[in-house]
């Protein structure tokens, strides 16, 4: 039986989080998306991030 178990989060803010990594004890890898506020407004940002996340689901969810 494996004692570990894998946690996988996706989070979306409008600018880094200091608590991010130390919320938990898996490694954590923090995208960030330059010029982005929070609505994702700016040009070519949500693409981006919508490219982020569909990346995510496809290592985490697999196809």
């Amino acid at each position: 039986m494996d004692d570990e178990i894998g946690v996988s989060a996706t989070c979306s803010r409008g600018r880094a989080s200091p608590t991010l990594p130390s919320a938990t004890s898996a490694r954590a890898r923090l995208e960030i998306v330059p010029g982005a506020t929070h609505l994702f407004e700016e040009p070519g940002t949500l693409a981006q991030a919508a490219d982020l996340a569909l990346a995510w689901f496809d290592r985490f969810l697999g196809k």
